[in-house]
């Protein structure tokens, strides 16, 4: 067994992506299974870039809600392991059994709404303590199994904006033609996102992405596809939306819900996560 620091022991690796890996990992002292997370700076990041990583982590562990993963500490890397570099910040959270929505898709409406009405409680919460997520996906929706169902939780709150201070991998004016680059995060990224204006990142920006998600949950795709970051961009910049057909019964409202949240420009979408759920709300059930 691997050692982060004395506090949790490492067992195995569960997820890697490009801002880091999951390890499932035991708590050195009780033995309860949680979730680390190491996030991987860019090579040759300095002392102030990966203190930007560690104060988005500990901004994070401040949420307390729900529908919020849970963080129960948070640290940086001793020494290297795994190819993580001495001083990357980590996270331990509560380790989830039920999988993502990703691997556990909707099947119908009620489930879909429950999806969306758990992910706007939690973006409620971020954004009236001026946490904007940044990399809303199915991935980032995981299941919390209950005696009495499912609870629905965001992680990675935040986690994406620390990022953005180490690499602009997804900014337009970038050329990369990476399928891996555009078969993740850029699918659900806002217009502002991809042209890299961070000051109209707002909760709209969320919002969008939510949009984005549910559309991918209702028909088994989302609307843009392409082969590379660049082409993902421009589509959602400039295209309509194409036909929306979903692939279980829904509200007919669902889909001028829909098209409100993943507006163009900012201004036309719904103000905020409360205004976006009344709204769902409001939707008669199929």
């Amino acid at each position: 067994m691997k050692q982060t620091q004395t506090w949790f022991e490492l067992d195995r690796k569960l997820a890697e992506g490009g801002m880091g890996a999951v390890y499932l990992a035991q708590h050195a002292t009780s033995g309860k299974n949680v979730a680390v997370k190491l996030l991987k700076p860019n090579q040759g990041s300095d002392a102030q870039q990966k203190d930007w990583l560690l104060a988005e982590v500990q901004a994070t562990a401040r949420l307390h809600h729900r529908n919020v993963i849970a963080i129960l500490d948070y640290g940086v890397l001793p020494e290297s392991l795994d190819g993580f570099e001495a001083g990357s910040p980590f996270f331990a959270m509560e380790m989830l059994e039920g999988g993502s929505v990703s691997e556990n898709p909707p099947t119908s409406w009620p489930e879909l709404k429950a999806i969306l009405a758990d992910c706007l409680h939690a973006l409620s919460h971020g954004h009236a303590r001026d946490l904007i997520h940044r990399d809303i996906k199915p991935a980032n929706i995981l299941r919390r199994l209950t005696q009495t169902g499912v609870e629905h939780v965001l992680t990675d709150f935040g986690i994406a904006h620390a990022a953005e201070r180490h690499t602009s991998t997804h900014r337009l004016d970038q050329t990369s033609s990476s399928h891996e680059d555009a078969a993740g995060t850029p699918f659900y990224m806002a217009p502002e996102q991809f042209m890299g204006l961070w000051r109209s990142y707002g909760p709209w920006t969320d919002l969008y992405s939510l949009g984005i998600v549910t559309w991918e949950l209702s028909t088994g795709k989302p609307p843009f596809r392409a082969s590379n970051v660049v082409m993902v961009g421009v589509m959602h910049m400039k295209d309509a939306l194409p036909s929306f057909v979903p692939q279980f019964d829904v509200p007919e409202g669902l889909a001028g819900w829909v098209t409100q949240m993943t507006a163009k420009e900012p201004r036309d979408r719904f103000v905020c996560a409360a205004d976006a759920y009344d709204a769902l709300m409001s939707l008669e059930d199929s």
